[in-house]
C-alpha cells in the first residue's frame, strides 16, 4: 500500500491527513495455554478539514480514498496542522516474546498460583498531509506481567517493559524473591493513617491525575514542591519518535513546583495550542487522541528511610493490585500489598487494606516526596485505545489517608 502527496492532492480541503499504519500484536496469556496469539492490522486513515468541518474515513485497503468523499462533516473549531518535515525509519522486526524465561519463573514459583501475560506491540505509521508533512516511524515493543497469589486476597505483579529494561535479567532477579513472608499478615482497624506510598502507587495516582492534561489545560490545584513532565522521546515502553499525527515528540512540563504550565494536545485537541507530539492512535481504525506517554514526577529530597521515619507510625502501601476511577475523580484501589511502620521502620504485613476518594484531594494532602524515582511500565485505556505508557515517580508521604480495611471487629482509630 502506498500513499503519496499526488495522491491526497486529489482531495478537496485546507487540510488533508493520511496514516497508512500497520500493527503487529502478539499476546501469551499462561493460564490459558502456551499459544501465542497474533493480530495483524493494516489499512488506511484519512482526515480532511475545509471551511471549519472535518470528516474522517478508514479502511484495512485503499477504499478509505473513495469513502472520504461520502463521509459526514463535522464542525471544527480550530486545528494546527503538523510542521512540514521529512523523517523516515525502517520498518520495525517485532520483539520475541521471552516464553521460556517467562515459563522458569513460573516454575520456580510451582507452589504458588500464577501466571504471566506476555505482550509484544510492533508498529509502523507512513503519515503524509497537504502541508508538507512526511513521515515515517516505527517502534517495537514488549510488556510483561507476572502475577503471583501467596495467599487469598493478595496477587503480587510484577512489570517489565522494553526498550527500557533487560526482560530476561529482570526475570532471572524475580527468582531471587522470597513469597514466604507474605503467609503472615496482620489485621488493623479502619481509619485514618499517616501512609507512605511507594513509587509504584505514587505513580499510579500522577498517571490518573495527567489524564486531566489530555488535551486541556486543567484548573487544579498541585503541591508547591511537585513537578510533572511527559516524556515521549525517552527510550521507555511509552516513547515513540513522531505521533500518530506526523508530529515531533518531545518533553512536554504540565507542572513546575505546583504551577500549571500547559497540556498534552494533538491536531484537533486543543485547537488553541500547538501540538506536543501526543496525538496517538492503538490503530489505523481510530483518530489520534491527546496521550501521555513516559510521565515523570519530581519534587522530592528525602529518602525512603526518611520519609518511613517522618511517619514512625503508621502504613507503607507498597502495590496495588486493581484499581478503578470513576467520573468526578473519585478513585478506589484494593488488593494492596501493605506493610505496618513502626518506630520509622517497615514491619509486619497487613491484610485487606484497601483505600479511595477523591483523587486531587488524596494528592494536596502529600506532606513529602522522595528522592527515589522509579520506572514502573503499564498500559493505559482510553475511549477503548489501549496503548502502552510508563510512570516514573518516587515515594511519598500522605498525613491522614482514610484506609478501609474489612478484616477490622473493633471501631475505628488512627495510628499516630
Amino acid at each position: 500500500m502506498e500513499i503519496s502527496e499526488s495522491i491526497l492532492q486529489k482531495i478537496k480541503g485546507n487540510y488533508v491527513e493520511a496514516r497508512h499504519s500497520s500493527v503487529v500484536y502478539q499476546d501469551l496469556r499462561t493460564r490459558k495455554g502456551k499459544e501465542i496469539q497474533k493480530e495483524f492490522k493494516e489499512g488506511l486513515f484519512v482526515r480532511v478539514v475545509d471551511r471549519n468541518r472535518v470528516k474522517m474515513a478508514h479502511s484495512p485497503g485503499m477504499e478509505a480514498l473513495d469513502r472520504i468523499q461520502s463521509s459526514r462533516w463535522h464542525p471544527v473549531s480550530t486545528y494546527t496542522p503538523p510542521e512540514s518535515t521529512y523523517y523516515y525509519e525502517e520498518p520495525p522486526q517485532p520483539v520475541e516474546l521471552p516464553v521460556e524465561p517467562v515459563t522458569s519463573v513460573l516454575e520456580f514459583f510451582k507452589d504458588i498460583p500464577g501466571w504471566a501475560r506476555l505482550e509484544s506491540l510492533t508498529v509502523y505509521e507512513h503519515i503524509i498531509t497537504n502541508r508538507g508533512a512526511n513521515v515515517c516511524c516505527s517502534s517495537s515493543k514488549l510488556f510483561v506481567r507476572v502475577f503471583l497469589t501467596p495467599v487469598q486476597g493478595m496477587t503480587l505483579v510484577y512489570s517489565f517493559g522494553y526498550p527500557g529494561q533487560d526482560i530476561s535479567k529482570s526475570l532471572e532477579q524475580l527468582e531471587e524473591c522470597s513469597v514466604d513472608r507474605f503467609s503472615q499478615r496482620s489485621a488493623i482497624d479502619s481509619g485514618q493513617y499517616d501512609v507512605v506510598l511507594s513509587p509504584q502507587v505514587n505513580g499510579m495516582l500522577f498517571h490518573e491525575v495527567a489524564h486531566s492534561f489530555e488535551g486541556s489545560h486543567p484548573s487544579i490545584q498541585i503541591p508547591a514542591s511537585i513537578s510533572i513532565s511527559d516524556h515521549p522521546e525517552a527510550q521507555r515502553l511509552g516513547g515513540y519518535t513522531y505521533d500518530s499525527e506526523g508530529c515531533r515528540a518531545s518533553e512536554t512540563v504540565l507542572v513546575a513546583k505546583g504551577r500549571i504550565q500547559g497540556g498534552l494536545a494533538s491536531v484537533f485537541e486543543p485547537g488553541d495550542t500547538p501540538p506536543t507530539g501526543n496525538g496517538r492512535a492503538s490503530s489505523f481504525e481510530v483518530e489520534p487522541l491527546p496521550r501521555q506517554s513516559n510521565l515523570e514526577v519530581t519534587g522530592g529530597h528525602c529518602t525512603e528511610e526518611e520519609l518511613l521515619e517522618m511517619v514512625k507510625n503508621g502504613v507503607y502501601i507498597a502495590q496495588v493490585g486493581e484499581g478503578s476511577t470513576f467520573p468526578g475523580g473519585i478513585t478506589y484501589f484494593a488488593n494492596t500489598v501493605s506493610y505496618r511502620i513502626e518506630n520509622g521502620e517497615k514491619a509486619e504485613l497487613l491484610k485487606n487494606i484497601n483505600f479511595g476518594g477523591n483523587l486531587l484531594d488524596i494528592i494536596n494532602s502529600i506532606e513529602a516526596m522522595g528522592n527515589n524515582e522509579k520506572v514502573e511500565p503499564t498500559v493505559c485505556w482510553k475511549n477503548h485505545q489501549r496503548l502502552f505508557v510508563t510512570t516514573k515517580a518516587p515515594s511519598c508521604l500522605i498525613r491522614e489517608l482514610p484506609l478501609m480495611c474489612h478484616t477490622s471487629s473493633k471501631s475505628s482509630k488512627r495510628i499516630m
